[in-house]
């Protein structure tokens, strides 16, 4: 089952091979009529198997470490 989203991508999710893009998350505010956020984001497929997700970032509004 497939459900309605607003966040959209151009990688094809069921193909083999490494693809590189972003999630584009819909974002409106009053300076701007109509954007995006992008996130970036990898996909490596290598047929069928078992899953792995990895997840990094970092808080902008903080001084490094």
């Amino acid at each position: 089952m497939t459900g309605y989203t607003q966040v959209w991508t151009a990688i094809d999710f069921e193909a083999d091979g490494k693809q590189g893009d972003w999630l584009r998350v819909p974002h409106s505010t009053d300076l701007s009529g109509y954007g995006v956020i992008p996130i970036p984001i990898v996909c490596i497929k290598n047929g069928e198997g078992p899953t792995a997700l990895f997840v990094g970032g970092s808080h902008g509004d903080e001084y490094e470490g």
